[in-house]
């Protein structure tokens, strides 16, 4: 048990205590706990289910089945929330150096904060923390869903699975996708429009197999794709529509930034960049869907991002790997947002984490994200030397002319 003095003093500065009386506070300090966790030592959400953990000095990374979720340091507005806010199976913090936390009796800390949001009568939900408890139920029930293979992912449609199949095996003619394209008059349709986008240096194409010729097998795939995943579902709930949008309109604009990027990246394949920035977060896709069916998540959009942060990277993976895409991608689908990652050499999983930071200074989604020239994929692609959001802002109207298109 620690000093009770201390652990009030403590119990001050958290954010979720905000208004629990002097009463609430001595009692919850009587169960507190001081704990240190050392540098590169583990602790696990699901063995402190019946513990609060704040963290008060140090600095860990919260990670789920290895893959990085965020960053919590001392003295930062996140420090004053819960350690684990949500107790999804295989969360874990792990210390970067020297930690000391707090933590706090489960059954006690519900009475005062359950207690303390009865009182509140400004629209925010009563009894804030049990629901927390049920809603962190329901994104381990979506969670095991998929790791149990219970729901069905979406199947790629053939036209995009017979093309990536003939790239793969390198055994595709113009004839082969001339054909493939005429059964499909909205996908050929687009690949013309961008055929004669100022991309390809406003180019006057008028029929499919001119365009395939000129803009090649790799950009005629990444339309495809781009086309198929807007049609692919369509939700019935208003504001998972909404956010199925968002994702569609986030995956466009990181390809086009990443295809900007990599016109000026030597070893780097612009199209198939374009490629990987469209497919980064798929495993929202799949999870859009399954929230279209489960009412909560329609009413409650921190539920819903919370889910998608979470569970994305794993899922995306699966989905890719069904799907029978290379390795590549499916790294880049589990790995865009591990900020951290160490790989052998500079690869495409570096260009779309820098091709969405720069997406978010442009006014796109806002990452919880190191600073762009803080971030080390940025110095492994050595764009320091050539100033990145200069390219993307000199090839704004491009991007903006593909956005147009495709989405």
């Amino acid at each position: 048990m620690a000093d009770e003095k201390t652990v009030v003093r403590l119990l001050l500065s958290l954010d979720d205590l905000d208004g629990v009386g002097d009463v609430g506070l001595l009692d919850i300090a009587r169960s507190a706990r001081i704990e240190h966790l050392y540098k590169g030592e583990k602790l696990s959400a699901d063995e402190h289910l019946d513990r609060h953990v704040y963290l008060i000095e140090g600095e860990v990374k919260l990670l789920s089945e290895n893959k990085l979720m965020g960053q919590v340091s001392e003295g930062t507005k996140r420090a004053k929330l819960s350690l684990f806010r949500v107790h999804t199976h295989g969360l874990y913090a792990l210390s970067i150096r020297d930690s000391i936390l707090l933590s706090l009796d489960e059954s006690t800390y519900k009475n005062y904060v359950a207690q303390k949001n009865e009182k509140r009568d400004n629209g925010i939900q009563v009894e804030e923390y049990i629901q927390d408890d049920e809603d962190s139920s329901l994104i381990r029930e979506v969670d095991k869903a998929f790791s149990h293979k219970e729901v069905d992912l979406p199947s790629l449609p053939e036209i995009a699975r017979r093309i990536y199949k003939g790239l793969d095996e390198d055994d595709l003619s113009v004839d082969t996708v001339v054909e493939l394209l005429q059964g499909d008059p909205v996908i050929a349709a687009r690949v013309v429009q961008v055929a004669n986008s100022s991309l390809y240096g406003a180019a006057n194409i008028k029929n499919i197999r001119g365009a395939v010729n000129l803009i090649g097998f790799n950009s005629i795939y990444t339309i495809v794709m781009s086309v198929v995943l807007r049609d692919l579902y369509v939700p019935s709930s208003d504001s998972i529509r909404k956010r199925m949008r968002r994702f569609y309109f986030h995956s466009i604009r990181v390809g086009a930034i990443a295809h900007a990027l990599c016109d000026k990246l030597d070893g780097f394949d612009s199209d198939y960049a374009f490629l990987a920035g469209l497919l980064h977060d798929i495993g929202v896709l799949p999870l859009l869907i399954q929230a279209d069916k489960r009412e909560a998540f329609e009413t409650n959009q921190s539920l819903l991002e919370t889910m998608l942060q979470e569970l994305a990277p794993s899922v995306g993976k699966r989905l890719l790997d069904r799907w029978g895409f290379d390795s590549e991608l499916i790294m880049v689908a589990s790995e865009c947002e591990n900020w951290n990652r160490v790989p052998a050499s500079p690869d495409y999983c570096d260009v779309i984490q820098v091709a969405q930071l720069h997406c978010a200074l442009l006014g796109g989604v806002k990452l919880d994200s190191p600073p762009l020239n803080q971030l080390p994929a940025f110095e492994r692609l050595g764009l320091d030397k050539i100033d990145p959001l200069q390219v993307v802002r000199q090839a704004k109207g491009e991007v903006n002319e593909l956005i147009g298109l495709l989405a």
